[in-house]
């Protein structure tokens, strides 16, 4: 059903999956906890069998309990440090810049294990989530929400709401900084000036000067100035 031989290999996260895996086929099957203990044992090979075989001298002439064998298997394989190392991690989490309310539902999911004195109750359970999202996300959840799936729920959406609204003030922005550099370009246009025939013509001037000197207003908003 998924479950794998183990190794012994002295890295906490590699063993914490392989239990929680492990985990999950017995919950399956329903096993009792001594028929826990004999299918987790079997799976043992190399250095974790021969772990394994010097906890159970340890213990006779008794059987070891499922109990004690969680224990053993935990101070080797998942010691005080890094349990104690996930339960800071998962005081101080927070939902990441970039990261969605999902994810950082998953991680709070698969952290909260390690504190669970911390989430006694589902109302602490949503106090610590929630104290945990964006400031721009927490914002947004007028009221104290008390059920779990609730308040995730809620927070997906307030986070979509927010990502709606950043994008309309994108949008703004562009079109605003178009809009300005449209009128940027049309006044860097006035004050040209080019020659043509005995004068000059200037834009952005109402006088019109002829050949003879004498002066006219233009219609076209161009002035003309003659060569002498």
């Amino acid at each position: 059903m998924g479950a794998t031989e183990f190794e012994g290999i002295l890295d906490p996260e590699v063993a914490e999956r392989w239990w929680e895996k492990v985990e999950d086929v017995m919950n399956l099957i329903n096993c009792t906890p001594e028929d826990r203990l004999k299918y987790v044992v079997s799976l043992f090979v190399g250095n974790a069998l021969i772990w394994w075989r010097s906890v159970k001298r340890g213990y006779e002439p008794r059987e070891i309990t499922w109990a004690e064998f969680q224990k053993e298997f935990d101070d080797k394989y998942r010691p005080k440090m890094y349990r104690d190392k996930k339960r800071m991690e998962f005081l101080n989490l927070v939902q990441g810049d970039d990261q969605t309310v999902a994810e950082y539902e998953l991680r709070f999911a698969a952290l909260a294990k390690y504190a669970p004195e911390a989430i006694a109750t589902q109302e602490d359970r949503c106090y610590r989530f929630e104290q945990g999202l964006r400031p721009e996300i927490r914002r947004g959840l007028a009221v104290r929400i008390t059920n779990f799936k609730t308040l995730v729920e809620s927070a997906v959406r307030m986070e979509e709401a927010v990502m709606e609204d950043k994008k309309k003030g994108e949008e703004k922005r562009k079109s605003t900084y178009a809009i300005g550099e449209s009128s940027r370009l049309t006044k860097r246009g006035t004050g040209r000036s080019f020659s043509a025939g005995s004068g000059s013509f200037t834009r952005g001037g109402p006088i019109f000067r002829g050949s003879s000197g004498q002066r006219f207003r233009g219609s076209t908003g161009w002035s003309h100035f003659s060569r002498k």
